[in-house]
């Protein structure tokens, strides 16, 4: 999540470079060549006012978001609702989807090996993850488990916690393996996440690239459309 923030800084403050100081030297050139300048030179011209504004409501926006986030998290619901939220988020909900469920796997793997036994071991492993979501479904695997239901009947109704993984336990625990089942869950989780990692940072600097390219010819073009105008009009006269 880092990369993707220190690459949308870097834009915006060479963007913010571009039009506060740059922009505002041709206005003195515009207003001395006397000609009629396009609309969007005009647009462009306006926007060094714009800059400081700006970058205030982003920060107000910001710390907003924050305090919100950190207000969702001191009660349940709210910790549930923020991380429906991230789950929705693209590439960014299936990293955070998976590193949850690779720390529930090695944390099961860890108890497993303690000699826990398996309702327990959920709870405790779902605690260490500090999801919110994953404690309720979890606790109701348990409680199901408890009750003489086996962890794959137990996990039907589970929307975070895919049958694969209830799958693998069960099949880990018929045949003695068990804890190193959830260790391979563990590295295939982990793996995934490094993956998507890769991929989300792979997309995210060429759109940039193409947004910052894209703003900069628009700003090369709108500065250059009077001088362009005015040597047309010359070349008539």
């Amino acid at each position: 999540v880092s990369y993707p923030l220190v690459v949308l800084s870097l834009a915006g403050i060479i963007l913010s470079f571009l039009f506060a100081f740059l922009v505002p030297q041709f206005r003195g050139i515009f207003a001395d060549m006397g000609a009629q300048l396009p609309g969007v030179t005009k647009a462009l011209l306006a926007t060094p006012e714009l800059v400081l504004p700006f970058w205030i409501a982003f920060g107000v926006l910001v710390v907003g978001i924050t305090l919100l986030l950190s207000s969702l998290s001191t009660f349940p619901g709210g910790r549930l609702f923020k991380e429906s939220l991230y789950m929705r988020i693209p590439v960014l909900g299936r990293v955070y989807h998976r590193s949850l469920l690779s720390k529930l796997s090695d944390s099961m793997a860890v108890l497993i090996g303690a000699g826990i036994d398996m309702p327990n071991c959920l709870r405790l492993s779902a605690g260490v993850t500090g999801s919110q979501t994953l404690i309720y479904e979890c606790e109701t695997v348990a409680r199901q488990i408890e009750q003489g239901d086996n962890i794959v009947v137990a996990g039907q109704a589970c929307k975070t916690i895919p049958q694969l993984f209830m799958y693998s336990v069960q099949l880990g625990y018929q045949r003695n393996e068990l804890q190193d089942n959830l260790y391979s869950l563990a590295d295939m989780y982990t793996e995934q996440t490094r993956v998507s990692q890769s991929r989300l940072q792979t997309l995210f600097l060429p759109i940039m690239l193409i947004f910052v390219g894209g703003v900069i010819a628009f700003a090369v073009i709108a500065l250059f459309m009077p001088m362009v105008k005015l040597l047309d009009e010359v070349s008539k006269s």
